[in-house]
């Protein structure tokens, strides 16, 4: 009988037979495997039969596979062999929602084993290992392996894709022992990983070639592929080269991204008996952007690059010249740098981009000199803005570095820093100190968070050192000071063991806090120990919020202990918009393994208080007490219990019950809530653009089951309920709800008063195999849907509506009872964005469009205007009048039926009021924002025995409309124009609309030249003044051409 505890908890019996001649074994084992040390991977469910003799055994195995860096899985396996041979009969994984299967056998009798492999992959999906890549085709391919005599024999790779063109096919043979190689490797639209859509992957290549042939003392190898990328050019890349067991010859390496320039490569590097590299680096109008696409630009270059290593390591990099543009700005540069082990040991370096010059050199002294100069930091990077200055002396033989410097107005991203200065001192031969100082002013950290002041400082040794930070915001200021020794100090392996000695947390939300003695902390590689610290506070009620044990790293374990702390200084981090003034207790211990969570522990309790909005007195919700108990148990390793008592009567009460620790998915509640609350009025402040809500809540809501997938049941209502918004004038009164269901139906019925009508809500939802069903109905009278200055509505609709889960359907008419329209206050003062604007992040109407029509729309809405209908603004006034039919065929955007006319109004138009009379907007069934339009705004003439009236005709397709002015009887063009802005003709005899420009040649001398406004045609004149009241002109056209004599009665 077997029974195990720990990392490995097994149960299980056996038998072993047959010794000492013919031994033989029969077992059956269960259990799992999870957190053994130094296994990345936790084994659960695991059954294992093991049955046989040394010489004919067999091996039977399944189990559920999870860990930190392997998708999780469900394993089985199945073995057979002797003492001389091993078989895979059948290996099947269930992961990443495909299959991973094969098979393969080893046999070792023979002085040189041989084996044979195959795995198959079928539909494996690679979406949860790279989340940043939500479209992804999903991978299938196989491959077969063998070896024998030592030589490697691979017989055929495949990999692909579906969707996607991805394909990637190999095979070849290594025999170390032949000394030979011959390996081939194809590709086809790789990309990785297999993106289905325009998202740049971490690497991608339209296709290529890798060839290995000859011996390996002898080889030769060739690469041929296109490297492509949504954000970056396409480059072709050709290498050729040549070696042996000690060293390689690169021939060439060359990448030629086209019009975006190459780049060349040859040398030899060397790594038997030493190792060494000589390599000559060529750019020739190269494009950085072929690999970094924030940088693109034209650089030529030449640079040199030595290896050496004998007692020490000797890297020498010579930068010929070094010229182009890089992200629009001219670049320049040269120099030498030579480098031994870990230290520098000369340079004579420049490089300038822009406005920004970084220089090192030790020409003229043993000392380096830095600077950088960077007053365009937005040359540099495209999210970076801002200036940087930093000078100094580097002394590398000495061990000393000087650095002075600062930034102004240096922004990234959402940070931004308006000023900073630094200075510091280092060495790190002998002793090795540090003497830091930073000081900034206005730290934006996050578009919410601001630091005003900033003062950081570092001084010290390794054996003694001290560290303090002020800084003082909005939200609070923090004073902190602490200090230790780091052990080994530079030398690997470093240990900081210290305390933090001074801790203050000042004009907080929550008042003033401080550390009421030294936390003693230490730091070991990825390890933190701390131990117990408290923060209090001097108020009348004191709290205290105690760490009593920190280990952090790959396993670790925290306990906490918290004493009436109000929650506003627990939230302070996350920049909460409400404010709980309930203070918290309790104690949590949470201790966790290289796989995750493995225990946790404790109790947290809320006592009396309320939440309510920063800075609003308001009370939302009133909380008479809060209790969240966390306990392990024998059957599951969490029960998570909550009982919560809230304003007026209301209750909640549940648990939930946690499978596993590491798979919250797992877990499975059993919850209920009694809800009384009087008055919601308090929540106005969660309803965007409503000014104000009243009523009452009561009700009793059920949850059970599985977290991902719960079922609810109870009831839910709202009594003497109110809704206002202002800007509407919407003002529903009399709202009565009720919501009432169980796991798999509901029920909804309401009503509501507005103005002096009333509107009835019911409906049902019934959960079908394909996913929930909707109908419902509204129906009213006389309902008052807006009432203000601009718009007042009152309709009596009654519209049905059916939801599927691939389906919506309208049915219904709405006839309008009273609509006075206009437009909303600051219409007409609005001004609009430029059309070149692009505002990041803002929708593009294609992709709102694909979300909608993910579920089809069909049906009809009939739309009666009534007798009591018009529309005004500033320069239209009209009587609507008709009927509207708006049609659903699946898209969201209806198609229209019907007419409404424009029996009586007025439009004002070229600086006159004109009188519309039997106007139509009429609906074909096209698109509803494409109606034809047959619209006359018309005024009389008086005065003018040949003109009646003139006006204006708008005619044809509203988003391309024909506006066409004219008389009755009809006139010309330019007739017409001056009839509806002026009442009467401009030119009885007949004159030509135009537009004049001219100039004084002499002072006597005028000459101008027009265009005709209406016709096409163009006029030359000249007029000279022989007196002050004789003149003559003279006149040139399509039309005329004449010369008129002129006498001025009154100049």
């Amino acid at each position: 009988e077997l029974d195990s505890r720990g990392p490995a908890t097994l149960e299980g019996s056996g038998r072993l037979s047959g010794l000492p001649a013919e031994p033989a074994v029969e077992a059956d084992i269960t259990g799992r495997v999870a957190g053994w040390p130094g296994v990345p991977a936790d084994v659960e469910d695991l059954v294992l039969s093991l049955s046989g003799r040394p010489d004919e055994w067999r091996a039977e195995s399944s189990a559920r596979v999870t860990g930190d860096e392997i998708p999780p899985g469900q394993w089985s396996l199945e073995l057979s062999g002797s003492t001389r041979s091993l078989a895979i009969e059948s290996l099947d994984a269930r992961l990443l929602d495909g299959r991973v299967s094969g098979s393969g056998q080893l046999d070792w009798s023979e002085s040189a084993p041989a084996s044979r492999a195959r795995l198959q992959l079928d539909g494996l999906d690679l979406t949860p290992l790279y989340p940043q890549w939500p479209n992804q085709g999903r991978i299938s391919g196989q491959l077969a392996v063998a070896t024998e005599a030592g030589a490697i024999d691979i017989e055929s790779l495949d990999l692909r894709a579906d969707p996607g063109d991805l394909s990637v096919t190999g095979s070849g043979t290594i025999d170390p022992a032949g000394d030979s190689v011959d390996v081939t490797l194809e590709w086809q639209q790789f990309a990785w990983p297999p993106v289905t859509d325009d998202a740049e992957p971490i690497v991608s290549s339209e296709s290529g070639r890798i060839h290995l042939t000859g011996r390996i003392s002898d080889w030769r190898a060739q690469v041929e592929a296109m490297m492509d990328s949504p954000r970056t050019p396409a480059a072709r890349i050709e290498a050729e080269a040549s070696g042996s067991r000690e060293a390689a010859d690169i021939r060439r390496l060359n990448i030629d991204a086209g019009e975006h320039g190459s780049l060349a490569l040859n040398g030899r590097i060397t790594w038997l008996p030493t190792m060494s590299a000589d390599v000559d680096l060529a750019l020739d109008s190269f494009d950085p952007g072929v690999f970094v696409g924030q940088l693109p630009g034209r650089i030529d270059g030449r640079a040199a690059i030595r290896l050496t290593r004998d007692e020490h390591w000797r890297l020498e990099l010579g930068l010929d010249e070094l010229e182009g543009r890089l992200r629009g700005q001219p670049l320049r540069g040269s120099g030498r740098l030579s480098w031994v082990d870990d230290r520098p040991e000369a340079a004579d370096v420049s490089l300038q981009l822009g406005d920004n010059r970084i220089a090192v050199n030790n020409r003229e002294t043993a000392a380096w000199q830095v600077e950088l100069e960077a007053v365009s930091l937005e040359q540099l990077w495209p999210t970076l803005e801002g200036e940087a200055r930093l000078e100094g002396g580097l002394q590398p033989e000495a061990g000393r570095l000087e650095l002075t410097g600062g930034v102004d107005g240096l922004r990234y991203r959402d940070y931004n820093l308006e000023q900073a200065d630094v200075d510091l001192r280092l060495t790190w031969l002998d002793r090795p100190s540090v003497k830091l100082a930073i000081s900034g002013r206005n730290l934006d950290l996050r578009p919410w968070d601001r630091v005003d002041q900033l003062e950081l400082t570092l001084d010290g040794t390794c054996e003694q050192h001290r560290l303090e930070l002020n800084a003082s915001g909005a939200r609070g200021n923090i004073d902190l000071a602490a200090g230790g020794e780091l052990g080994e100090c530079l030398e690997g392996g470093l240990e900081w063991r210290g305390e933090v000695e001074r801790l203050y947390l000042g004009e907080t939300l929550a008042g003033d806090w401080r550390l009421a003695g030294a936390m003693p902390l230490t730091l070991s590689g990825r390890r933190v120990r701390a131990g117990s610290a408290c923060l209090t506070t001097a108020a009348d009620t004191p709290a205290r919020l105690c760490l009593e044990e920190l280990d952090l790293g790959e396993s670790g374990r925290v306990v906490t202990r918290i004493e009436r702390v109000p929650m506003d200084l627990l939230l302070l981090p996350i920049d909460p918009v409400f404010s709980l003034t309930t203070p918290l207790s309790g104690r949590v211990e949470a201790a966790w393994e290289a796989a995750g969570l493995s225990r946790l522990d404790g109790q947290l309790q809320l006592d009396s208080g309320v939440l309510k909005a920063i800075g609003d007195d308001q009370e939302l919700l009133a909380i008479d007490s809060l209790r969240l108990d966390l306990q392990p148990g024998e059957d599951v390793p969490l029960t998570v219990g909550l009982q919560a008592s809230l304003e007026g009567e209301t209750t909640i009460s549940g648990n939930a019950r946690v499978a596993d620790l590491r798979n919250l998915a797992e877990t499975t509640l059993e919850g209920e809530a009694r809800i009384n609350l009087p008055d919601i009025a308090a929540f106005a402040h969660l309803v965007p653009r409503v000014d104000r809500i009243a009523g009452s809540a009561i009700g009793r809501v059920e949850l059970t089951g599985p977290v991902t997938n719960p079922s609810v049941s109870g009831r839910l209502a709202l009594e003497d309920g109110e809704i206002v918004h202002a800007p509407l004038g919407l003002d529903v009164r009399a709202i009565e709800l009720e919501l009432s269901g169980s796991a798999d139906r509901a029920a909804l019925s309401g009503r509501a008063e507005s103005g002096d009508g009333e509107l009835a809500l019911t409906g049902q939802a019934r959960l079908l195999e394909e996913g929930w069903r909707v109908d419902s109905t509204i129906e009213g009278k006389q309902f008052a849907f807006a009432g203000a200055d601009w718009l007042e509505l009152t309709a009596s609709p009654r519209v049905t509506l059916e939801a599927r889960p691939d389906e919506v359907r309208i049915d219904g008419d709405i006839r309008i009872d009273r609509l006075r329209g206009g437009l909303p206050p600051g219409t007409a003062d609005k001004i609009e964005p430029s059309p070149d604007v692009e505002v990041r992040g803002e929708t593009e109407d294609g992709e709102a469009s694909a979300v909608a029509a993910r579920r089809e729309i069909r049906g009809r809405l009939g739309i009666d205007l009534g007798d009591d209908a018009s529309l005004e603004t500033e320069s239209f006034r009209t009587e609507l009048a008709g009927a509207l039919e708006l049609v659903w065929n699946g898209p969201p955007k209806p198609e229209g039926r019907g007419t409404i006319r424009l029996p009586d109004g007025s439009y004002r138009a070229y600086g006159q009021n004109l009188e519309i009379g039997g106007g139509e907007i009429i609906f074909t069934g096209r698109a509803i924002d494409d109606p034809r339009l047959d619209i006359r705004a018309v005024r009389d003439i008086f005065g003018d025995p040949e003109i009646e009236s003139a006006g204006v005709h708008i005619a044809g397709s509203a988003r391309n409309p024909e506006i066409e002015l004219y008389t009755d009887p009809p006139t010309s063009q330019e007739k017409a124009l001056a009839y509806v802005v002026t009442g009467s003709d401009f030119d009885h005899a007949g004159g030509q609309g135009a537009l004049n420009v001219g100039f004084y040649l002499l002072p006597k001398l005028f000459v101008s030249y027009g265009v005709g406004l209406f016709e096409t045609g163009n006029v030359l004149s000249g007029r000279y003044e022989l007196s002050r009241h004789w003149g003559v002109r003279v006149v040139s056209g399509e039309r005329d051409t004449g010369v008129d004599l002129s006498y001025t009665v009154n100049n």
